[in-house]
Order: C-alpha cells, then sequence, then structure tokens
C-alpha cells in the first residue's frame, strides 16, 4: 500500500505533467517506442487518441489511490484485455521504466527521487494486478 505522502507525490507530479498534456504523451510513445521497437505495432498509427487514452487511464488510477480496493477489479480487466494486444509481462517493467523517465523529464522542476520512488511503487502495484487479471484471462480462455 501506498502511503499518504506517496500518494501526495503521485498527484503533485502528475497534475504537472497534465500541465503539458499532450507533450507528455507524445514524449512518453516517443520514448517507448524507442526502447521497446516491438510493441511499435500494437498501437495505432495517430497516437493522438492513444495519448488521450494514456492521460484518462492515469487520472483514474491517481484519483484512486486513496481507496486502492476500488481500483483492482479494474485493473484486472485492463490487464485481460491487454492480452488481446500482445502485451505480455515483460513489457510491464519496461512501461513502468518509461512512464516514471517521461514524468521526471515532463515535471523535471519538482521532480525528486522520492517521485520516483512513488511511483515505482504504484506502477508495480498496477502491474501486478494487471497480470493477475491477464493470467485469469489467459486460463478462462485455455479452458
Amino acid at each position: 500500500m501506498l502511503s499518504t505522502s506517496e500518494v501526495e507525490l503521485i498527484r503533485e507530479s502528475f497534475s504537472a505533467a497534465r500541465q503539458n498534456r499532450e507533450e507528455f504523451a507524445a514524449d512518453f510513445y516517443t520514448q517507448l517506442f524507442m526502447t521497446a521497437p516491438d510493441v511499435r505495432s500494437m498501437f495505432p498509427d495517430d497516437l493522438t487518441s492513444q495519448g488521450k487514452k494514456l492521460t484518462q487511464l492515469l487520472a483514474i488510477a491517481v484519483s484512486g489511490l486513496d481507496n486502492i480496493d476500488t481500483l483492482i477489479e479494474p485493473m484486472r480487466e485492463l490487464g485481460a484485455r491487454h492480452i488481446k494486444y500482445g502485451v505480455k509481462a515483460e513489457h510491464y517493467p519496461v512501461v513502468a521504466e518509461v512512464l516514471i523517465g517521461t514524468l521526471a523529464t515532463v515535471t523535471k522542476e519538482i521532480w525528486t527521487e522520492a517521485h520516483a520512488s512513488a511511483w515505482e511503487k504504484a506502477l508495480n502495484l498496477v502491474a501486478s494486478t494487471m497480470l493477475e487479471g491477464a493470467d485469469e484471462a489467459a486460463k478462462r480462455s485455455a479452458a
């Protein structure tokens, strides 16, 4: 679970990143495709709507950090849907690393190691929950 101070750090940095929403999303996808070029085919050519989806999803997750239990089922469902796109377990740490790096770049005026640590903890929780949903979906489809 996240501490109150970790939640505050996440919210502070996400709020700052949202002020540059288009730059944030564009930077994220540029870095993701440079880091993991094999995932480029999972995304549409025009990333405008994808960038909006990313920002909206992060907004939902960040707003729900006070009551993580409300995020569990939606994150499991999201993990199950990501199987259809070809997402594998090894993609999750790459996405987390790129997301944290992008946040650090876009919010460099306020970013600290404490922000990075809080985001890493939160994204590990999100990834493990999404992977649970992906595993459950894979088992259901195999049965």
